[in-house]
């Protein structure tokens, strides 16, 4: 995407990817976990078969079941290291990026905020000065009542003064933030998802592997088919 996209364009983008982030992050949480669950349970496979092998029922039957129990401890690590990798990966980077759009949800409410707050004063200053104007003309001798409402003029006068200058301020730090996210970062995104699926693919074929030359080398190609 391009830089010469306008703010609100920007924002925009960022309120719709929010959502779409959350939900593959939960995804990708869920298929973290149940990896975890898979490895834990290659791993109590793997010590089962090896302690049953131990007891030596026959050479054939322990060949069998220690060569089981080694394809499940490769499985367990292949799943591990796939797991850690994703996290390192796309995890992170999403993470990342839900970061910066906080903080930029944030910026941009506060300033919202501040600038009602200026359109606020601004009428307020309004009515005042327009009551005043009247006063002026009406009651030259209530110099009082005059002294009252300049007072409260210059009062709102300084308000709606402080609030323009602070809007501006977290209007540049709004576009600063939007800047700081860097949409030309969608490829760096993208290569994080292409990492993550081609890792799954062949986590997958190192596993279509494992399996083959457990059948080929106990003689079990037939069961296999």
């Amino acid at each position: 995407m391009s830089q010469t996209l306008s703010s609100p364009t920007k924002k925009l983008i960022l309120t719709t990817l929010k959502p779409n982030l959350k939900a593959l992050y939960k995804s990708l949480d869920t298929i973290a976990a149940q990896r975890i669950d898979l490895v834990s349970l290659a791993d109590e496979i793997s010590i089962v078969s090896k302690e049953l092998a131990a007891v030596e029922i026959s050479k054939t039957t322990s060949d069998l079941l220690s060569a089981f129990g080694d394809v499940h401890q490769k499985l367990r690590d292949n799943i591990d290291r796939v797991n850690l990798q994703d996290s390192l990966t796309l995890s992170f980077t999403i993470e990342e990026y839900l970061r910066i759009i906080g903080s930029i949800n944030h910026v941009f409410e506060a300033r919202s905020k501040i600038y009602q707050s200026c359109v606020s004063f601004k009428q307020e200053l309004a009515k005042k000065q327009t009551q005043l104007e009247k006063t002026n003309q009406r009651n030259k001798s209530q110099q009082e009542k005059v002294g009252s409402l300049k007072f409260e003029v210059d009062k709102l006068q300084s308000r709606v003064t402080v609030t323009e200058k602070l809007f501006e301020q977290m209007s540049e730090t709004f576009k600063e933030e939007l800047e700081n996210f860097e949409f030309e970062r969608i490829d760096d995104f993208r290569n994080s998802v292409e990492i993550f699926i081609e890792g799954s693919i062949e986590s997958q074929k190192e596993s279509i592997e494992l399996w083959e030359t457990f059948y080929e080398r106990q003689g079990l190609e037939a069961v296999g088919k």
